[in-house]
């Protein structure tokens, strides 16, 4: 459960090796977003915040591994992390490590929180993750959420706070479009 870092297929992922989307309203502006953001690292301020909503499939994992990918190679000393949510409830359930764990979710720079509403509901899982953005939110961490919720449906399911925060600090881009995986790929 120690993994970090991006799924496999993802690892290598950029903006300059992306294949245009045409099939996928609001992939044009993420991508002119983006390449404006990276093209600014590492010299913006870190508390950039990215949210990617939209259906299955759609690329919001692709895009927030471009990213990644980008502050990673910036070495600019920033300890990156990329979690999947049902991964982050399940290491941070209660037991001996949960403080390591949420001190490193809480300090990594940036953290990409793939999947986040895609976890088995809990209160316990939902307090867990409100925690982990509330506290990169106070300390100013980049982070980078990816969700097949709107921030309407997360503001319901983790709370107005939560959402309140998401939406001050993130550029939200949502990906409507079909299933890249469904096509063939």
């Amino acid at each position: 459960m120690s993994t970090f870092w991006p799924p496999e297929n993802l690892r290598n992922a950029s903006l300059d090796m992306t294949d245009p989307r045409p099939d996928v309203v609001g992939w044009d502006a993420a991508m002119v977003a983006l390449r404006e953001y990276v093209d600014g690292l590492p010299t913006h301020y870190d508390n950039s915040w990215h949210l990617f909503c939209g259906p299955v499939g759609v690329g919001k994992s692709h895009l927030a591994a471009c990213i990644f990918n980008a502050v990673k190679a910036t070495r600019c000393g920033w300890v990156e992390r990329w979690i999947i949510a049902s991964q982050m409830v399940e290491m941070l359930s209660p037991g001996d490590r949960r403080s390591v764990w949420r001190r490193r979710l809480v300090e990594a720079n940036p953290l990409v929180i793939d999947d986040i509403g895609g976890e088995y509901r809990t209160e316990w899982g939902e307090a867990e993750i409100e925690y982990v953005i509330s506290r990169r939110y106070d300390k100013q961490r980049m982070t980078i959420l990816t969700s097949n919720l709107s921030p309407e449906k997360l503001g319901e399911r983790y709370g107005e706070r939560v959402i309140d925060r998401i939406r001050e600090v993130a550029t939200i881009l949502t990906l409507v479009g079909p299933s890249y995986r469904g096509s063939g790929g």
